[in-house]
């Protein structure tokens, strides 16, 4: 009769628990998937501030840990952002190759490429690359009108 009561206590404790375990993880984890997401999205935006290895990494191991659905947007900016900094890193290659080494040929490519650059990702990179270019071309022009003298 004890041995009975013992079983069935112990049937009732697992049974609590386990219904007990369910109900706080259910509970829990929609909070925990809402920081998750909350957080993944603050880590995207400082990606995008930031443009470092290490943010763009933080923000996509955070993404990885969302669903399909959430994923999707904060992929593409992310993408884009990755996109956009390789080809700022080509633009300022050619920007300064335009500088160091003034031919028609490497300042029109310099050109052709900041002109790609995104805006809303890389409007300051691409005022101050612009402007790079200007300061190349004025010089050139001064230097061509003062051999022609």
């Amino acid at each position: 009769m004890k041995k009975k009561i013992f079983i069935i206590s112990l049937v009732v404790i697992v049974g609590l628990l386990i219904g007990g375990t369910i109900y706080y993880n259910l509970q829990i984890f929609p909070t925990n998937y809402k920081q998750t997401k909350y957080q993944a999205q603050k880590s995207v935006q400082t990606a995008m501030i930031m443009r470092t290895d290490v943010s763009i990494k933080e923000a996509d191991n955070l993404i990885n840990k969302l669903d399909a659905k959430d994923k999707q947007p904060m992929e593409t900016k992310l993408s884009e952002l990755k996109s956009s900094i390789k080809m700022l890193t080509k633009a300022s290659d050619l920007v300064t190759l335009a500088e160091n080494v003034r031919t028609e040929s490497n300042y029109l490519k310099a050109q052709s490429t900041v002109a790609k650059l995104n805006p809303t990702i890389l409007l300051q990179d691409k005022k101050v690359l612009e402007t790079r270019l200007s300061n190349v071309k004025k010089e050139d022009s001064t230097k061509y009108q003062m051999i022609k003298f």
